[in-house]
């Protein structure tokens, strides 16, 4: 899809873009290529917190997020999309989980109540922070 975006002084008109090349999460033009994959904020926030957060929820969603249990080892602070490297069919049921009740506004209640320094901030936001001092 092509959107035609007028330039403003004060406004920007981005789209993320997880970059699998360089393991991030990239604000570009919403004009610009690429225009895949698909990415949702779900996709870009802080791996490691996105995975704990999505840990609380495992009791009352095992049939959806019962699998992360699986996962060994660290999860990385890289992009959630890329820290947690799931098959197609794992981030079908992360998906799946969000679309149910009212999981998002409880999954970001819990992710913003969970942010400490111990978590780096995507390097997404910190620019947004640019645009706003």
């Amino acid at each position: 899809m092509n959107y035609d975006v007028k330039n403003y002084p004060n406004l920007f008109c981005k789209r993320m873009v997880n970059c699998i090349q360089s393991r991030s999460t990239k604000l570009v033009n919403i004009q610009a290529n690429p225009v895949s994959p698909a990415t949702e904020i779900e996709d870009a926030l802080n791996g490691k917190l996105f995975y704990e957060t999505l840990c609380h929820f495992i009791e009352d969603y095992r049939e959806q997020l019962g699998f992360l249990h699986e996962i060994d080892g660290e999860v990385s602070q890289e992009s959630s999309k890329v820290a947690l490297d799931l098959k197609a069919s794992q981030w079908s049921k992360i998906e799946q989980f969000f679309d149910m009740d009212n999981n998002k506004f409880l999954f970001s209640q819990k992710y913003a109540e969970s942010l400490s320094g111990d978590y780096d901030e995507p390097s997404w936001i910190a620019e947004i922070r640019g645009w706003l001092s």
